[in-house]
């Protein structure tokens, strides 16, 4: 972890101070953004205002605390911003630089952009500014997580048909009862992505991913990406505002909600609904209304114009409630398939009016995909409006129903999906659900088979790959049910697994597969084991996690072949089947030299990420990213070589630090000679540690060349680079730095690394690691990081498709 800076703004009201403040706050006067220092200064100005604090934060950079009311001022793309509570930008212009990210503290956090107050938030396609939340900021969310905080809101002066409002989820009002502020510009938001929102105040008053009230045609908003909500995706109310480039994922009752007199035009809009009521399915992809008001002329409704869109339900399709009118345009509105009995594209409310219902159909029109009555759509049985027919809804003096189209994807094609910008930096890339695949059940003992890249297979249990060769295509799939789900490659089978940069083989958990897993997660499953018949130092062993054998007592077999894995990531795993035996993300026992393993990535493990009991293997390309225990651990006598490997620590054991990035053994068997001893080879690799940083026990040796370990700065006081186990005999143990040799940073005792007092080993000197017969000390380079380079981290592929972007924080 890297300690920071938190600054707190809790400004309680519009004084000369706050203004003062706004102003000049902080080092760096062109930024307005405040320091400790100016946040003190605050304090002693307006009693409500907390004195500056720190604490630690998981990012690069300062976090500022954003807090009750404030003006307008700059933020800083380098730092952070806290949302704490209902935050309101009172006046002034709140500047937000394009890479910013702004997450809510809570669920109840939202920001306001109160009426006469403007934002000015414009990210770039590679730069979007983020708001988020708390968790997912953290790396503890996913990408379905919805309610982790409030969201945006944006207040206005243009009018509504009922005039000034106070907002639903607060008290700040909105709106007007006069045409005059139409043109009210409440600032612009570009490339802005706001993410797993919602929070119910109270009954019927929730705020959204984004909420719009009297909100102005004066302001700009463009490419906007709503994603996770537990309410709208997006709800206006009232004004005039337009919308160009609009994406809404996963909003829990409706995607886009309109109301009280909204007139505006949606421009490119594509809506994907996942996870709403599909009890009552009162969720719909649309929704709109005049908030409890039955309005009898096409003046003052709320008329809403869709052009280019498309609306993926698996709710309702459209509500339309209060007379309220919409047009559509090039509009596509697709339903699940098959639909259920309940599940319509059109629904109305029995209680209102509808026969002055303006529903219109324009040029290219409306696509109704999936519907369940095509003659009947809607007749009372389908509208629920029990005095409404066809003509009602498009009223021949405006459009005919020439132009709705039924069970028809062709007529209008909606949406131009691939320009819509979907909130991924740098990407067009969406954010929805894979086309549902056929499941493959794995259960108990089978042989070698072929597996097909179109289905997706879950692991149900321990899962034995016993004889033959199980071949894995490029691009497959497979999941474990359970934390204690594993599959293992039996002595004697193979498994053949190759995967491209672009089509990897992804072994994940359940909750992953479902979208319910996050970044940062451990323990979902068990994880991937190969067993074969190469040596170890204490021959044919039983694997610890179960009750498959592996191994040899002779060398006989030190060349065995358990296939191939290519491009694979395995995520998530680890269970602790008892006390001291646990399934690691990648499990290789006797694994021989025959075996290839390039380009694998272990992502998220609560044991270990990859652990080696004896054996050959030699692996190239390896990414190691949040093992809960050890990044690499090699016992029982591993002989291999480990090429390019970059292991990044993330939760560990940080009390007794009794985690590392690389931990070696004998399994308790103490070895006086150089040949029976595990001597684990690494060349060309980097270990970035918030744990101990090397564990070396019972006598194992290890061999670095070209490696970089690196530890927390600053570091505590019981965390080492190397550790040793006091009862073990170190006299001739071989720890050997080769070549390029070793790189320590943020050592604590540069002068005693492998003093007593560091190295926890009473009889131990520095001579007896680096013996001079192998390798004088002078290629262990202490607190330096250019002497050797580590791992080319740019080209160690880090389990993501096509990409080498590293998942860490």
């Amino acid at each position: 972890m890297i300690t920071k800076n938190v600054s707190i703004i809790t400004l309680s009201g519009l004084t000369a101070a706050l203004l003062a403040f706004s102003g000049c706050g902080g080092g760096d006067s062109s930024s307005g953004t405040p320091s400790s220092s100016s946040s003190s200064s605050v304090a002693s100005s307006s009693s409500s205002v907390a004195s500056s604090s720190s604490s630690s934060a998981s990012s690069v950079g300062n976090t500022v605390t954003l807090k009750g009311n404030f003006a307008g001022m700059t933020l800083d793309a380098n730092k952070v911003y806290e949302i704490d509570g209902k935050v309101n930008v009172t006046s002034g212009t709140l500047t937000i630089p394009a890479g910013t990210t702004l997450y809510g503290k809570s669920p109840s956090s939202y920001l306001a952009i109160n009426q006469g107050a403007k934002i000015h938030a414009v990210g770039t396609k590679a730069k979007p500014i983020v708001f988020t939340s708390k968790l997912d900021y953290e790396g503890k969310s996913h990408a379905n997580a919805q309610g982790e905080w409030g969201g945006l809101v944006l207040l206005g002066r243009a009018w509504t048909n009922l005039g000034e409002k106070t907002y639903e989820a607060g008290d700040q009002k909105f709106g007007s009862a006069t045409h005059d502020n139409d043109n009210d510009n409440s600032g612009e938001l570009e490339y802005v992505v706001i993410k797993h929102t919602g929070f119910e105040v109270e009954k019927d008053k929730e705020l959204n991913g984004l909420s719009l009230g009297g909100v102005g045609s004066g302001t700009t908003i463009k490419n906007v990406a709503v994603i996770g909500g537990a309410d709208d995706a997006i709800e206006l109310w009232g004004g005039t505002v337009n919308i160009t480039g609009l994406y809404l994922y996963n909003g829990s009752d409706d995607s886009l909600d309109t109301d009280l007199g909204y007139s505006g035009t949606i421009t490119n809009v594509l809506a994907v609904q996942n996870s709403v009521d599909k009890d009552t399915f009162d969720s719909s992809t649309i929704e709109t209304g005049n908030d409890k008001l039955l309005i009898d002329n096409d003046t003052d409704i709320t008329k809403t114009h869709v052009v280019n869109g498309t609306f993926k339900a698996v709710g309702g399709g459209i509500y339309m409630k209060n007379d309220a009118g919409m047009t559509f345009d090039n509009v596509k509105v697709i339903l699940d398939n098959p639909v259920t009995t309940s599940q319509e594209v059109v629904k109305h409310r029995t209680e209102d009016v509808y026969n002055t219902n303006k529903m219109f159909a324009v040029n290219k029109g409306i696509c109704l995909k999936n519907t369940q009555n095509e003659t009947a759509l809607f007749a009372a049985t389908n509208s629920k409006d029990t005095g409404s027919s066809a003509a009602d809804f498009w009223p021949t003096k405006v459009q005919s129903s020439a132009n709705v189209h039924e069970n028809d994807d062709t007529t209008c094609n909606g949406a131009d999906e691939a320009s819509i910008w979907k909130g991924k930096a740098g990407s067009n890339d969406p954010l929805e659900k894979p086309t549902p695949k056929e499941k493959v059940t794995l259960k108990g003992n089978f042989a070698g088979m072929t597996l097909d890249a179109n289905k997706v297979y879950e692991i149900d249990g321990k899962v034995n790959v016993t004889s033959g060769t199980l071949t894995i295509p490029a691009g497959t799939t497979l999941y474990g049910k359970s934390p204690s789900s594993y599959l293992a490659i039996n002595q004697g089978a193979k498994i053949h697994a190759v995967g491209t940069k672009a089509k990897p083989i992804v072994f994940t958990s359940k909750l992953d597969y479902e979208g319910k897993s996050h970044a940062n997660a451990q323990g979902e499953w068990g994880g991937l084991v190969l067993l074969g018949r190469a040596w170890t130092n204490l021959g044919e062993k039983t694997y610890e996690a179960g009750d498959q054998k592996f191994g040899s007592a002779t060398h006989d077999n030190d060349n065995d072949n358990s296939g191939e894995l290519e491009y694979v990531v395995i995520k998530h795993t680890g269970f602790e089947v008892e006390k001291d035996k646990e399934l690691n993300g990648l499990s290789l026992g006797g694994v021989g030299s025959g075996t290839t393993i390039k380009n694998v990535a272990v992502i998220g493990g609560a044991d270990d990420a990859i652990e080696l009991w004896g054996g050959t293997v030699n692996i190239t390309g390896l990414y190691l990213y949040n093992g809960s225990d050890d990044s690499l651990d090699t016992d029982l006598g591993y002989s291999g070589t480990i090429t390019n490997v970059l292991a990044v620590q993330n939760s560990v054991d940080k009390d007794t630090f009794d985690s590392s990035t690389i931990e070696t053994g004998n399994d308790k068997l103490l070895i006086d000679n150089d040949t029976d001893i595990t001597k684990t080879h690494v060349v060309n690799g980097t270990f970035k540690a918030v744990g101990g940083g090397i564990y070396m026990k019972n006598d194992a040796g290890m061999t670095f060349d070209n490696v970089k370990v690196i530890l927390d700065n600053p570091v505590t006081t019981s965390q080492e680079v190397v550790k040793h186990r006091t009862e073990d005999v170190y006299n001739t143990n071989k720890m050997f730095a080769v070549n390029k040799g070793i790189c320590l940073k943020n050592t604590q005792n540069e002068t005693a690394l492998f003093a007593a007092t560091n190295s926890k080993d009473t009889g131990s000197s520095a001579a007896d690691f680096w013996p001079t017969k192998v390798q004088s000390s002078a290629n262990v380079h202490e607190n330096d990081d250019t002497t050797c380079n580590g791992a080319d981290e740019a080209s160690i592929w880090k389990g993501k498709a096509g990409s080498n972007d590293a998942l860490e924080k």
